[in-house]
């Protein structure tokens, strides 16, 4: 996933750099490269919560484990 996120922000910097060329295709690369920000704040959201929550199954793990012993 986070190659995905890496990917996504080198193409929106690509974007950003032709629209800054003032390339005849702003009108159609604007709203892609806002797209895929949003896109990517999501995923990277959605990892984050994933991660908290795997964190927070560890611990009870771990808190399970030292009970039953």
């Amino acid at each position: 996933m986070q190659t995905d996120l890496e990917r996504a922000d080198e193409l929106q910097g690509i974007g950003t750099e032709l629209m800054s060329f003032r390339h005849y295709g702003v009108d159609s690369i604007r709203p892609k490269c806002i797209e895929l920000c949003r896109m990517a704040q999501n995923l990277a959201e959605r990892q984050q919560h994933r991660m908290t929550v795997l964190s927070k199954c560890r611990e009870l793990q771990l808190m399970i484990e030292q009970v039953r012993s």
